[in-house]
């Protein structure tokens, strides 16, 4: 008797024999680890460029805390006359100012435009103002300026309508 073959039981149809395997739906290994590779140098350099971003804004911001801290210091330059004060210290908020003068020259006595002679004797000094912040004992910064000395002097030497 003939038996009557099913078409699963031959062997044409069997998996291992057939010429053309069927691909697999989803990724192969190598594409996701190129893909990896592909997100991780995206991310590295993003993450480059932000940590720049954070260190440029990070620079800026010191950089404006000095130069506001500098002008505050000329500020208090302008009232120092070291003639009274050739040397001292000064909490000003956050910050603390230690100045120390040196005289430069004779001092001179004022005259007085267009002619005359003033009441007052100056001096040309030149001071170091050293900044601290905070509690610190390290210097924040040094500024060097040269300061001009007044002193009054104990009667008017001339008037300014004498001539």
């Amino acid at each position: 008797m003939l038996r009557a073959i099913r078409s699963n039981d031959s062997p044409v149809n069997s998996r291992h024999s057939h010429p053309r395997r069927r691909r697999q739906a989803g990724f192969g290994l190598l594409e996701v680890l190129v893909s990896l590779v592909i997100f991780a140098g995206v991310g590295f350099t993003l993450l480059a460029w932000f940590q720049q971003s954070v260190d440029a804004v990070q620079r800026l911001r010191t950089f404006y805390e000095v130069q506001d801290a500098r002008k505050t210091v000329l500020e208090f330059a302008r009232t120092l006359n070291p003639m009274r004060q050739p040397s001292g210290e000064l909490a000003h908020g956050a910050l603390r100012l230690v100045w120390a003068t040196q005289p430069e020259g004779d001092e001179a006595i004022q005259t007085g435009f267009p002619r005359g002679v003033g009441r007052h004797s100056l001096r040309l000094y030149s001071t170091t103002l050293t900044v601290y912040r905070g509690a610190d004992t390290s210097p924040w910064f040094v500024e060097k300026l040269t300061l001009i000395g007044h002193r009054l002097q104990a009667g008017p030497t001339g008037s300014l309508g004498d001539g």
